[in-house]
């Protein structure tokens, strides 16, 4: 549990980090599925780049013999209180948080797929299936379903239809499953659910550009949006029509668009990945005889220079001659004291 914490933590800085470099950087360009494929693959480098420990072997330097005699080692044990397990707390909040943001999107998707039963389904011409429904919900998409009540069907079915079509088209589902499984991994980490929402408003600005390139007049498809910004209850799993920060999208419909030259900005994730492997680089020390194998070695105290004449180090744990500390548990010693030539 420990191991699984360490590499949660190393996670959640890359997150951060790439999140930091994609706001500042590319958030506002209009290359938009250029800076898609950027988001998933800072979040899939966030979760590998842990896992890519590079080790540095170094050489330590050669320890003087000790000279013929005893060598007493005084061992000095911690009291027998138990610690506060702290290791099996934090481990327990962060499985229970983990369940929870998991539940939490199980639901969105039992929502999701209630809604698409108890709709009436009609398939379209290009494979998609239209779900309609009396109930006031706002339109979205999910899978290869299109989710939309009577009345939005009646009065703005068009323009509605084209945006849906394009999550379709772009899978953007498949997105937010990752994104969800990732979610539910990091979920006390801010980074994570802010660059969800980063890849959240890249979708609806991909099909806004969508609708907009098949001829649909954009002032008209701007007070579209802005008439269905106080819509309703919109599920976490699925692409919603009114999702995104309505300023933002008509910002970005208006944007001039940005030069090719732009996207070389995210070469920057070149050093980044550099600096984030030499954060996480271990260091290994090896004796020099030990240098062309890079294997564990074991170190021999002695109290003498070899142990076949029989004489052994005098060892005190706690004051008392004990004939060797094998029976002592690692975590129960406080310290070590050698003494030479006594």
């Amino acid at each position: 549990m420990y191991d699984l914490m360490i590499y949660s933590l190393k996670v959640g800085v890359c997150l951060a980090v790439f999140y930091l470099f994609f706001k500042l950087l590319l958030s506002r360009e209009t290359f938009h599925r250029f800076n898609r494929i950027v988001v998933l693959g800072a979040m899939f480098l966030s979760f590998v780049l842990p896992l890519c420990v590079i080790t540095v072997y170094r050489e330590i330097p050669v320890l003087p013999e000790i000279p013929d005699g005893e060598a007493v080692a005084t061992v000095f044990a911690e009291p027998l209180s138990e610690p506060f397990p702290w290791e099996m707390l934090a481990g327990a909040a962060f499985l229970l948080g983990a369940a929870a943001t998991l539940l939490w999107t199980l639901c969105s998707l039992i929502g999701v797929l209630r809604l698409i039963r108890g709709g009436r389904r009609e398939r379209l011409e290009d494979g998609a299936v239209l779900v309609r429904t009396e109930r006031p919900v706002t339109p979205f998409s999910w899978g290869r379903y299109i989710v939309m009540s009577e009345r939005d069907l009646a009065e703005n079915g068009g323009a509605i239809l084209l945006h849906e079509r394009a999550h379709l088209r772009l899978r953007h589902s498949l997105d937010l499953i990752v994104t969800d499984v990732a979610g539910c991994l990091q979920w006390f980490n801010p980074a994570m659910w802010l660059l969800r929402r980063e890849l959240r408003a890249i979708h609806e600005y991909e099909a806004d550009e969508a609708v907009l390139d098949s001829g649909v007049d954009a002032r008209s498809y701007q007070m579209l949006l802005i008439k269905k910004a106080a819509g309703g209850r919109w599920y976490s799993i699925a692409n919603s029509f009114n999702h995104s920060k309505l300023k933002n999208r008509i910002t970005m419909m208006l944007r001039k668009k940005s030069s090719r030259w732009a996207g070389a900005k995210a070469l920057l994730l070149l050093p980044l990945m550099g600096v984030a492997l030499g954060a996480f680089a271990e260091t290994a020390y090896v004796f020099p005889e030990d240098k062309g194998k890079k294997e564990t070695s074991t170190i021999y105290i002695r109290g003498s220079k070899s142990f076949s004449d029989g004489q052994q180090p005098l060892i005190l744990v706690d004051g008392r001659e004990v004939k060797s500390m094998d029976s002592l548990a690692a975590d129960r010693i406080e310290s070590i004291t050698v003494l030479k030539d006594s």
